[in-house]
């Protein structure tokens, strides 16, 4: 299976309701054989594929031009709106509204971080802390004339950023650090980066950030310090696009520390 071109057709034709069986005809298989081979290869499934698609064309319907929500389901492929509100939350972390309406907001919360001149990073854990939990250090690696972007590095359950990391970090002015607290399992470390800009829809629609993993799963607990290192490189034709809004997971963080922060004056 050349993925490649799998990726390149499901692209070029998933605005006209593509179904598993019209896929796997153009590539003269049968879509049971088709569906193993896509998840044997990818580690996640065609279907979950497709929908990440749709749901990152709603999000740019959503914010590029102040769309109506309605109009946004619709033109992604969604006839119900039910379930477009709810595998949109699921994807994105908000429902289709939240997201309408906290993005601009958020913007200014992300540039004032940006604003901060040391290094700097902000840390997520799903779970509550826990002693002995494994841990892993990660250096970023950026393209030579790449210069200021904000990191997002973390470890999640599939290869795919449709959904909350388990452990995370968003780096500042740095390119190195340490995931802490990582609960016994099989996860995939995945990384991301921003560059620095004056447009809002650069931070909340991904297609133009840096991104990089590591192409095999990782297993904890584990007996040694694991040490990674990842390569950002722009958007290739068989990446999945980023959906999971990790600009807003960080404001969330940013605005709970400064809230800590102030209640530790009074």
């Amino acid at each position: 299976m050349n993925i490649k071109e799998v990726f390149f057709y499901i692209k070029k034709n998933f605005n006209n309701d593509i179904k598993l069986k019209n896929i796997s005809d153009n590539f003269y298989s049968s879509k049971y054989h088709f569906s193993r081979e896509f998840k044997r290869i990818k580690k996640f499934t065609i279907k979950e594929y497709i929908s990440t698609l749709k749901i990152d064309k709603s999000i740019g319907l959503i914010l590029k031009k102040r769309n109506s929500i309605l109009y946004a389901q619709l033109k992604s492929g969604f006839l119900s709106a039910g379930s477009f509100s709810n595998l949109f939350k699921k994807y994105t972390g908000l429902s289709p509204k939240q997201y309408q309406e906290k993005y601009l907001n958020s913007f200014r919360v992300i540039k004032n971080f940006e604003e901060t001149k040391e290094c700097f990073e902000i840390e997520h854990n799903s779970e509550k802390m826990k002693r002995n939990r494994g841990s892993c250090e990660v250096e970023i690696i950026f393209p030579k004339t790449y210069r200021e972007y904000i990191v997002f590095v973390g470890l999640f359950i599939r290869p795919i950023p449709n959904h909350k990391p388990i452990v995370g970090k968003a780096l500042l002015n740095k390119r190195t650090c340490k995931l802490k607290n990582i609960p016994d399992g099989k996860y995939y470390l995945l990384s991301c980066a921003i560059k620095k800009s004056n447009n809002p829809l650069d931070y909340f629609k991904f297609d133009k950030a840096l991104r990089g993993m590591v192409e095999e799963s990782i297993n904890f607990p584990s007996m040694e310090e694991k040490k990674f290192k990842i390569v950002l490189r722009e958007a290739e034709e068989d990446d999945p696009p980023i959906v999971f809004n990790v600009s807003q997971l960080l404001v969330e963080k940013i605005l709970k520390k400064n809230s800590n922060s102030e209640e530790k004056k009074i």
